[in-house]
């Protein structure tokens, strides 16, 4: 936390000194201009004061020097637009110099589906968390401390050496393999300029019978359904006009449209009515664990609805795993109702 302040502060001050040389420069090309202009104007004056130069000819100078000065100005901005784009300029260069912020490696694995472990995952929040799930589990994470949660999905993100993919540590695997193999939808939702369908199957890798699924398990039909163009409706830069709710299912579609053979989800409906829950968590299980099926999809959450429909829960207190079974069972322990039954 004192490091992101120092960072903020930094950037602050720097911002401060950025504006206030950017004020500087304008302030002086303008004192600049009107000195010009006030030069001329006397200059002018005092010729026809002297009678070499007309009334007439003094208007005509007068103008032009009030034509020319606006170009002086400009020229002043121009100036100012260079210094920044130079100094942005200088930030993506040092960006891209830097060392990449997820450690990757070479390796592979095969195409069906993978064990995920964690192994003694330990952080600011997360004390030795251990945990394994089988092929084709659907797994429910109640995570007390919500800091816990996105230490976790960090974790994921970042590609942690604790997190291994059939005993083959995350941070090995190359990022094809990775995405090939494991999603991680983070909590917050970000949507793109395009369409609806193109926010969700970027690729368009789906069918049209298997994106109505992924709409129908998502509840993202229901939004596609509120625009006669349907899944061709064009979304703004940041889907600015659509709710909460509507963003969150349209982003749990697009994970969903991933058939990822691992799917991790955090918290995938806090923005929408509880019926609407209901029907999501049907849907996921609906959707990815049919008899038979070997994806695996994790559910960091702490909503009833979603982990009843798990094959298993795990309560995790103090950054560990401290009780584990079925949402029924679990309900009967104390710290898990209070937690998730509220």
């Amino acid at each position: 936390m004192n490091g992101r302040r120092r960072v903020s502060r930094q950037a602050r001050i720097a911002g401060i000194r950025g504006a206030d040389s950017h004020g500087a420069m304008l302030g002086l090309t303008t004192l600049l201009s009107m000195a010009f202009l006030a030069l001329v104007a006397f200059l002018a004056g005092d010729l026809a004061l002297a009678g070499e130069i007309t009334v007439g000819e003094l208007v005509m100078v007068v103008g032009l020097s009030q034509y020319l000065a606006e170009p002086i100005e400009v020229v002043g901005g121009i100036g100012a637009q260079v210094a920044q784009a130079h100094a942005s300029a200088g930030r993506v260069a040092g960006y891209l110099a830097g060392p990449p912020l997820v450690e990757t490696g070479a390796r592979t694995l095969p195409a069906t589906g993978a064990v995920l472990r964690l192994e003694s995952l330990t952080g600011r929040h997360l004390s030795d968390l251990s945990v394994l799930s089988r092929p084709g589990e659907l797994l429910g994470l109640a995570i007390e401390d919500p800091a816990c949660a996105g230490e976790l999905m960090d974790a994921f993100a970042t590609g942690s050496a604790s997190i291994t993919l059939d005993g083959v540590p995350l941070d090995e695997l190359s990022i094809p393999a990775r995405r090939a193999h494991l999603v991680a939808g983070p909590h917050h939702v970000d949507l793109f300029e395009g369409t609806l369908r193109s926010n969700i199957d970027p690729a368009l890798a789906l069918d049209d019978d298997e994106l109505h699924a992924t709409l129908s398990a998502s509840a993202a039909a229901d939004v596609a359904a509120l625009d006669p163009a349907g899944t061709d409706r064009p979304v703004t830069s940041d889907g600015a006009a659509y709710s909460g709710g509507q963003r969150q299912r349209i982003a749990l579609a697009r994970a969903l449209a991933s058939r990822a053979p691992i799917l991790v989800l955090h918290d995938p409906t806090t923005a929408v009515d509880a019926v609407t829950e209901h029907r999501i968590a049907a849907g996921i299980r609906g959707l990815r664990h049919r008899p038979g099926s070997r994806l695996t999809t994790w559910l960091v959450t702490c909503s009833p609805a979603l982990l009843a429909q798990c094959d298993r829960v795990l309560l995790v207190r103090d950054g560990k795993v401290t009780a584990e079974g079925a949402h029924r069972d679990l309900a009967t322990e104390p710290d898990y109702r209070e937690l998730v039954l509220r």
